[in-house]
């Protein structure tokens, strides 16, 4: 039987060439307080204990805000960088979509959707499915 924490590592192997394509890192369950750099989390939401185990996987992608914006006297520095946020949902998807390797398989769940921190910041979260047979299940 797998934890949730098992499919925390098997979707970080999937995605870790993605860190050539940002200025911070990949993480598992927390990013950096106050990072000014383009993080990727890795975190676990539920998974099943059944012969096939069933959950749900999120990579969040999140990326500073673009530069402040002046309108009327007041700045503004809450707009996405919704551009290098898609890339990266893009790519990211590529890797964890249809992957079946020997010991789980993964699919996206639903479409990439983009959401505000509590930090002010923006990030991509992509739902991933993901499965795992328990090979020593044990019937009682």
């Amino acid at each position: 039987m797998k934890t949730g924490n098992n499919s925390v590592d098997d979707v970080f192997g999937l995605i870790t060439s993605l860190d050539a394509m940002i200025d911070g890192a990949i993480y598992k369950y927390h990013k950096p307080l106050n990072s000014k750099r383009t993080n990727v989390v890795v975190n676990s939401l539920t998974l099943s204990v059944a012969p096939l185990q069933q959950g749900i996987v999120n990579v969040n992608i999140h990326a500073p805000n673009l530069n402040p914006v002046t309108a009327d006297g007041v700045s503004d520095s809450q707009f996405p960088d919704s551009i290098k946020l898609n890339q990266l949902a893009t790519v990211a998807s590529g890797l964890l979509d249809c992957q079946w390797k020997d010991e789980f398989h993964t699919d996206i769940d639903t479409a990439p959707s983009m959401l505000q921190d509590s930090d002010g910041t923006w990030y991509i979260n992509i739902r991933v499915n993901y499965y795992s047979v328990i090979n020593d299940f044990k019937n009682i």
